[in-house]
């Protein structure tokens, strides 16, 4: 225990100097100390405070347990906090309640034993608590929060509606009651991993992933992870979307090939889901900004919006790949055309480090739809900075064929495996960890509404070449 005198005028200062609310009490709870931090807080001036009871301070639904708990902190003494898990409030002279945070510390002076309590108003990170709640609730898809054990701290409705266990029997149970029994044993070392080299990321890449229901059924599932480090420890939020819908829509679009079919459902999609996710990206945005740079909960409200976005964008996606094509064509001179696109990828996030260059004839020109062909360059551009990871050279090349004009895109990219070069082209087939596998099926797609063709040419290691082909005009 610390020994020190209540008078002492050094002690005092500093306790009047200190930036919480402080007070002293006696054995028998009586207050004996209080700082100009505690008057504002509580809104007593410490002339009413000195000598009372310190139960006039606690809110009444509490009062009839708090001496029993002031004896048994004097009977074991020592620094420590109060409230061990649960939430604390205070009590002001206007009759209202303040969230707090109390620290005690065993004081022992000639005339007896004394407790200080430190009292922080913690008013502000409720309610930044409460709004990452709302937003976390308030989610598209399931979310979790899951600690250094692998201890679900955290579940959200679409969680419960997602597995179908109520939040009660989430908490506190193992993240692995949602993994396959086939996977389960794998698990714990998959997080041991990302907990030694934590970071944002999509889990599993490349690997079809599962969820396991209550009722033993199975779910297709997307994983989103984000490390949280909180002063409790470290977490990991996982946003969890489900595919199955998805890979219902994909079996079929690949069984049939029918883009009426396609369009049809890509309409009801963009009903189900697109229009309530405009409603809930505003409120979300709006929480976002109201959080400090420096809150933890930021990295997650960005989490989560980005997934409101990324749902938002694959309804889009779908929506264009199923619209039917009809070209305006005008005529395009290649060399200003693709100078814009150059620059207008060289400004996008994927781009920096990477070069684009060109070369052809100055004047040839090909007869397109400006904004469809945009589309096309806009993704091949982009496919080629996302596979060189932020260095290396593009480089496009033209030229005047016998049958009308050859354009080559040319990365110094990875490559693409053998295997999904004759794919690539597919609905729903993507070299990504991430992403609609339609953006190359919409290249060709609108390449071939202009009655030219669109092939692939790539080798691991070695960079990929898209050659496009158009007729004369």
């Amino acid at each position: 225990m610390s020994k020190t005198e209540p008078g002492d005028d050094l002690f005092r200062l500093a306790v009047e100097s200190a930036p919480n609310a402080m007070v002293m009490v006696d054995r028998e709870g009586r207050i004996v100390l209080a700082n100009a931090q505690t008057e504002k807080l509580f809104g007593y001036p410490r002339e009413e405070l000195l000598g009372q009871n310190i139960e006039k301070l606690v809110p009444e639904r509490f009062r009839a347990k708090h001496p029993g708990q002031r004896r048994h902190f004097f009977a074991q003494p020592q620094t420590r906090s109060m409230g061990g898990g649960r939430d604390l409030f205070g009590l002001r002279k206007d009759g209202s309640e303040v969230p707090v945070e109390i620290g005690l510390n065993p004081i022992q002076t000639k005339d007896g034993p004394f407790v200080l309590a430190a009292i922080v108003d913690i008013t502000e990170r409720k309610r930044a608590e409460e709004k990452f709640r709302l937003a976390v609730e308030s989610a598209p898809n399931a979310m979790l929060m899951v600690d250094d054990r692998g201890r679900i701290v955290l579940a959200n409705a679409q969680a419960e509606r997602l597995f179908g266990f109520s939040r009660e029997e989430l908490l506190g149970q193992s993240i692995e009651m949602l993994v396959p029994s086939r996977f389960r044993g794998g698990h714990p070392g998959h997080r041991a991993e990302f907990h030694a080299a934590p970071g944002t990321r999509p889990m599993g890449a490349g690997r079809d992933l599962f969820a396991v229901r209550k009722d033993g059924s199975e779910v297709p599932v997307e994983i989103g992870l984000n490390p949280i480090k909180t002063d409790e420890g470290s977490f990991v939020l996982a946003a969890v979307v489900d595919l199955t819908a998805f890979k219902r829509m994909q079996a079929e679009v690949v069984r049939t090939q029918n883009l009426a079919a396609l369009g049809e459902m890509a309409a009801t999609v963009a009903h189900e889901v697109k229009n309530p996710l405009a409603a809930i990206s505003g409120p979300l945005q709006i929480l976002a900004d109201d959080l400090k740079p420096d809150d933890p909960r930021k990295g997650l409200m960005k989490e989560i919006l980005g997934q409101v976005r990324r749902l938002d964008g694959t309804v889009r996606s779908l929506l264009t790949f199923a619209k039917p094509t009809t070209p305006k064509k005008q005529p395009i001179p290649l060399r200003d055309f693709l100078d814009r696109m150059a620059r207008l990828a060289g400004e996008h996030h994927l781009s920096r480090g990477i070069r684009f260059m060109q070369e052809g004839p100055a004047d040839l020109t090909i007869s397109a739809d400006p904004a469809l062909l945009e589309q096309v360059f806009w993704n091949l551009y982009l496919n080629a900075a996302e596979a060189m990871k932020g260095a290396g050279e593009v480089r496009v090349s033209s030229r005047v064929s016998e049958d009308g004009a050859e354009l080559t895109v040319t990365d110094t990219g990875g490559g693409i495996a053998p295997e999904l070069l004759g794919r690539l082209f597919r609905p729903f087939v993507t070299t990504k960890t991430s992403g609609t596998g339609l953006g190359l099926a919409l290249c060709r797609k609108i390449v071939e509404a202009h009655q030219g063709s669109i092939s692939v040419a790539s080798e691991p290691g070695r960079g990929t070449t898209v050659t496009l082909r158009f007729p004369k005009s």
